[in-house]
């Protein structure tokens, strides 16, 4: 994964990188500080999942969402047909398919215009409306986890 990492600088060079970002799509987080690699790690998200899911996600790359409160996290979920986890955090949105053949999927929160959410038959959907008219559909295979991302977007947390 391609990453800029910009050390001791003002902030005026880093709204600049953000805004080039920004511009890209890219996903991004400031970090001002000490690294802390475990914090995703000694999330409750992550220690309510079980022993495979937590193996699943301690295989993606550490530096994934450093910087990032993660926020939400499920184990059971369908992202445009695939089944896979998610990660949520402050600054994105991250998917991690199972099948290894397809590609993990980073949408930049900025980029979110609003979460839609709906029980059909017993399934449980949401659809992902980004500020640029594309949308995303989501299935939830616990109905848990509709109703924490509900709660999430009805608190402006995301």
């Amino acid at each position: 994964m391609p990453a800029v990492l910009l050390y001791k600088v003002n902030r005026e060079a880093i709204n600049e990188v953000a805004s080039v970002l920004k511009d890209v799509d890219a996903v991004y987080s400031v970090v001002e500080g000490v690294f802390d690699y475990g914090s995703f790690l000694k999330s409750e998200q992550f220690m309510a999942l079980d022993t495979a899911s937590k193996a699943f996600l301690k295989s993606q790359p550490k530096t994934m969402w450093l910087g990032d409160n993660i926020k939400f996290v499920s184990d059971d979920m369908f992202f445009e047909e695939n089944k896979g986890c998610c990660v949520l955090g402050d600054n994105a949105f991250y998917f991690f398919p199972y099948d290894k053949t397809q590609d993990v999927v980073l949408l930049p929160l900025y980029r979110l215009e609003t979460i839609d959410t709906w029980e059909l038959d017993g399934r449980n959907f949401a659809e992902w409306i980004g500020n640029d008219g594309r949308t995303f559909r989501i299935e939830f295979g616990k109905e848990d986890d509709m109703k924490k991302l509900e709660g999430l977007v009805y608190d402006g947390l995301i």
